[in-house]
């Protein structure tokens, strides 16, 4: 949801995106938002710091790791 939001406010700054804009925004590009959310994730894992502020535990972060894109 938050790219989805992000690729809104890209288009136009000034814009309040509807329930009905995100869920259209979801539809079509959710997979795409999914790998970026994946690969953030990935990366918070590579920092323990980052990965225990995120509240993420070792277990998360293999699951999370070995996660291949298609």
């Amino acid at each position: 949801m938050v790219y989805a939001l992000a690729d809104m406010r890209r288009v136009d700054p000034s814009s309040v995106a509807s329930n009905k804009q995100l869920n259209e925004a979801m539809s079509k590009n959710g997979y795409t938002y999914a790998l970026l959310g994946m690969r953030v994730l990935k990366s918070v894992c590579k920092d323990n710091d980052v990965m225990e502020i995120n509240r993420l535990t070792e277990k998360e972060c293999r699951i999370i790791s070995s996660y291949q894109e298609k």
